[in-house]
């Protein structure tokens, strides 16, 4: 396996060991895809779910430019429960689980296509 490889099933067992959920195979390689060489980011690899302003930055870049999401407090409220459901990922968390379910809680599937 390559890094890309590795990287799409360390997300894909977040979702679904830390989250609950099992998710789209399809769908979490094409946002690793569309995340393009920052998931290789250290410093953009995780986010400081404490910090609101990488939470605004990521809510910006990713759901409202990339997937045309309505800025407003139903987004953030979905965001925040994104990344509650990772209660046992500790401080930081991955943008790339958060955009994941955050794109199948609105439906934004198609965006990655």
């Amino acid at each position: 396996m390559g890094k890309t490889d590795d990287l799409i099933a360390c997300y894909y067992d977040d979702l679904r060991d830390k989250s609950g959920i099992v998710p789209d195979i399809g769908l979490r390689t094409k946002i690793n895809i569309g995340r393009g060489l920052s998931i290789y980011d250290a410093g953009a690899a995780n986010v400081a779910a404490r910090q609101p302003d990488e939470l605004e930055t990521g809510k910006h870049n990713s759901s409202i430019k990339k997937r045309s999401l309505s800025d407003g407090p139903g987004l953030m409220d979905a965001i925040e429960r994104a990344r509650a459901s990772q209660r046992m990922a500790g401080r930081s968390k991955y943008p790339a689980v958060v955009y994941h379910m955050t794109t199948r809680q609105f439906g934004k599937d198609h965006v990655h296509d």
